[in-house]
C-alpha cells in the first residue's frame, strides 16, 4: 500500500496544454504566455519544446485564488 506522500505514478499525471488551460479558464493563450514570462501563473513544464501544465498544479493554483464572500 502506498503512503499519502508517495509520488503519483506518471501514468496518472494529467497534463494540459496552454490551449486546454485557456479554454478551462476562458482566457487567451497569450495571457498564459505573459504569465509565464512574468512568472505569476501556475507552474508549468517545458518538455520537448512544449509547455504543459499539471492538472494538480492548476487545481492548487485555483485553490490559492479562491475567495469567499463577506
Amino acid at each position: 500500500m502506498s503512503s499519502p506522500n508517495s509520488p503519483v505514478p506518471a501514468s496518472l499525471v494529467v497534463l494540459l496544454t496552454p490551449a486546454e488551460l485557456a479554454l478551462r479558464w476562458r482566457i487567451c493563450t497569450r495571457t498564459l504566455d505573459r504569465w509565464r514570462k512574468d512568472r505569476c501563473g501556475p507552474p508549468w513544464i517545458a518538455l520537448g519544446g512544449r509547455i504543459l501544465y499539471r492538472l494538480s498544479d492548476v487545481d492548487a493554483f485555483e485553490a490559492r485564488l479562491l475567495r469567499s464572500g463577506p
